[in-house]
């Protein structure tokens, strides 16, 4: 795998799977068992369908025109019913992945942790909740079809084993053989705006805040510290319980764009009310000329594509003329 690896491909393969390990980790810890959700929008949204035992497949001519933004909608509104139960019920483990079928219909592989005692809950509520609303497609034939449960051997390896497989599609990091298809699916997930990855837990701009280089927390304590080692070192699970307990949080300011709108921009992250910016930025650093292509090669000059007299602003990352200070009150 590290030698399919590449540049973002290999960072974003590794944070997705650290993440995804650190929730299995928790669950772990608690003693839950790891249990496969199949989701799927109901029948008549999907623009193919199977016919026969072989599973022929063709157009549907129940098809409604619902687009896979339609349908992850679909799934997404009834999941934020269902998570609310799942909390109630002691369930705060799980990792959700998003992938089409083979009519670009979107569907979802969800691991859910569960304890023993909601394991009956946890079937019952998903089949009255993601049940469709049409008469065609409700009862036992929906809840066969459309929402399906399976035990995960090997437990939480078993598990994230299976994910680590889903992410490697997502982050594009698989063999040449694979590569067509990792595309099509990162096309099709950007063209619908469908988030391919989430797990039940969040803090991810803290977590890649603290991997920088030019941001150091230690002086807000020990909490503090742990968490910072943690995501360093890509422990999710106790970066989690470390942030938590230090009450870690993104750090924004608000500025002035250069239209005269004000936004707000991530500087650093909050720990207990103070804050912790980070120590490098990008500035403008002057504005150099773009030389043709064909005239680059032996000048020193920039090459650009451009011809002309084009010119173009060069950044560079930089420490401020002032440094901040490491914290600063809130």
């Amino acid at each position: 795998m590290t030698e399919i690896l590449k540049g973002k491909e290999r960072r974003q393969y590794a944070e997705f799977l650290a993440r995804a390990k650190g929730v299995g980790t928790l669950a772990e810890r608690e003693g839950y068992e790891p249990v496969l959700v199949t989701l799927t929008a109901p029948g008549e949204m999907h623009a193919g369908t199977t016919v026969g035992v072989g599973g022929t497949r063709r157009p549907n001519p129940k098809w409604d025109g619902s687009t896979p933004a339609d349908q992850h909608r679909w799934l997404s509104q009834r999941w934020r019913s269902y998570a609310r139960g799942l909390h109630r019920h002691g369930v705060h483990h799980w990792t959700r992945t998003v992938q089409p079928h083979w009519d670009g219909s979107a569907h979802w592989h969800v691991v859910v942790w569960r304890p023993r005692r909601a394991e009956k809950w946890l079937e019952s509520a998903a089949r009255k909740i993601f049940e469709a609303d049409t008469a065609t497609a409700t009862g036992s034939a929906r809840y066969n079809h459309g929402i399906d449960f399976r035990t995960i051997k090997g437990g939480t390896d078993g598990a994230i084993g299976y994910v680590a497989r889903a992410i490697a599609y997502i982050a594009r990091a698989v063999s040449d053989e694979d590569r067509a298809e990792a595309e099509a699916t990162a096309e099709w997930a950007s063209t619908w705006r469908v988030r391919r990855f989430a797990t039940s837990h969040d803090k991810v701009s803290v977590w890649r805040m603290l991997r920088r280089t030019d941001i150091d927390i230690t002086p807000a304590g020990t909490d503090a510290a742990a968490a910072q080692e943690a995501a360093r070192r890509g422990d999710y699970a106790t970066f989690l319980e470390s942030a938590d307990r230090a009450r870690i949080r993104v750090g924004y300011e608000t500025v002035q764009t250069q239209y005269g709108d004000s936004t707000r921009r991530i500087v650093g992250v909050k720990v207990a009310g103070a804050l912790f910016r980070r120590t490098r930025r990008w500035v403008a650093a002057g504005v150099v000329p773009l030389i043709p292509k064909d005239q680059g090669a032996g000048t020193g000059g920039a090459v650009g594509t451009e011809t002309g007299g084009q010119t173009a602003r060069h950044h560079r990352r930089t420490a401020p003329s002032t440094a901040p200070p490491a914290m600063t009150p809130c």
